[in-house]
């Protein structure tokens, strides 16, 4: 039994209707399937238009079968524009840093710990290597979690931490909250007592309140820019996200309101009974009422409404996500194919020339790049 690999290399071929629609019900279809929202095609046709479009990245989309009836679906990318794209052919996985998992879409999922049937990444790594020095001269495969990693293939560099708790495991938000310490168990009365006084409220938002989050969009992403200095988002994301996410279900998207004024915002995914925490930020002025904890606590009250499963706060190990997980964390690893063609050992010989040339001046280095520049960057 065996693996077969189809690639499709155009985007007209990506967005066709039938593949879209294989694609949307494979990434849907429910526990029977390993897959995360950052590779629904929503998600990557938002991070697609506000990154430089289809023109910025010929696509690689592998479709892998194998002889049992396992299926895999993944979406990797290289750069297009730029001199430095011709002397370093770099296969990533789309969405790049935005995203926290890069896992390929596995149905049927073999077992819950480890999904893939054997010799997958094997399988894949021969199947790259009949491309090696054409198609790329890295391949990056970044921030891979744990059940999907089986085979003999390394993944040698830690990539991340990510917290989650079970909330399956729980009977209800009731017995879910009194196994938390004792400081949590308060956010429930202190949101009771700051409701009463002050008016304060959570709304979530769902289908048909995609016009009323993108409202509130620029007042978040103003906020998560004060809060995080240098951690801006790619215009117009955000706002792909609502406009796609909202009304089909995939976007979870939340503020809380005091005397009508929005202090806290979330801006997440709601995926095969998973919570993905995806981004979220509070106004500074209100840090005192501790918004992010109420928050939080209002979304796992919300999630036990719509029967979630997991609680999944992504990459980070801060220490506030503690307070509402068990201890539980996949820690995610990383590794890369590397091609060992004579045409790659050119370019990187070409390369570290220009590196060398740069230090030297930037007048040569400037001559060099306008040489390449025009340069084809092949198939």
């Amino acid at each position: 039994m065996a693996w077969r690999f189809t690639w499709l290399r155009s985007w007209d071929e990506i967005w066709d209707p039938v593949h879209l629609t294989r694609w949307r019900r494979a990434i849907v279809g429910g526990p029977d399937v390993h897959a995360t929202p950052f590779m629904h095609p929503d998600v990557i046709a938002a991070w697609l238009s506000a990154t430089g479009g289809e023109g910025a990245y010929a696509p690689f989309f592998l479709h892998a079968r194998h002889d049992a009836g396992q299926q895999v679906l993944w979406l990797l990318v290289r750069r297009r524009a730029g001199w430095s794209t011709f002397l370093q052919r770099a296969l990533i996985p789309a969405g790049g840093d935005l995203f926290d998992y890069h896992d390929p879409v596995v149905t049927p999922v073999r077992t819950p710990g480890e999904v893939l049937v054997p010799g997958f990444w094997l399988a894949f790594a021969a199947e790259l290597r009949r491309h090696e020095g054409v198609w790329f001269d890295t391949c990056a495969l970044s921030r891979i979690r744990p059940e999907c990693r089986s085979g003999s293939l390394d993944f040698p560099v830690p990539a991340g931490i990510a917290p989650f708790v079970r909330l399956d495991r729980y009977t209800d938000f009731e017995s879910y909250m009194a196994s938390r310490r004792k400081s949590i168990r308060e956010q429930r009365r202190k949101w009771e007592r700051v409701a009463a006084e002050q008016g304060l409220s959570f709304r979530q938002h769902g289908a048909g309140d995609t016009e009323a989050v993108l409202n509130w969009l620029p007042k978040f992403e103003a906020a998560r820019a004060a809060r995080y200095p240098g951690s801006g988002l790619p215009e117009g994301y955000l706002r792909a996200l609502a406009s796609a996410g909202l009304d089909a279900g995939l976007v979870a998207a939340s503020t809380l309101v005091l005397a009508e004024r929005p202090i806290s915002w979330d801006f997440s995914f709601l995926m095969n009974g998973v919570f993905y925490n995806y981004l979220g930020t509070f106004d500074e002025e209100f840090r005192r009422l501790s918004p992010g904890q109420l928050h939080t606590c209002r979304i796992i009250e919300w999630l036990f409404g719509e029967q979630a499963r997991v609680f999944d706060s992504l990459l980070g190990l801060e220490g506030y996500k503690n307070d509402w997980t068990d201890g539980e964390a996949m820690a995610q690893r990383s590794g890369a194919i590397r091609s060992r063609a004579v045409a790659t050992r050119v370019r990187r010989l070409a390369w570290r020339g220009l590196r060398r040339i740069e230090q030297w001046g930037p007048g040569a280095a400037a001559d060099q790049r306008t040489r390449y520049a025009g340069a084809p960057v092949g198939t």
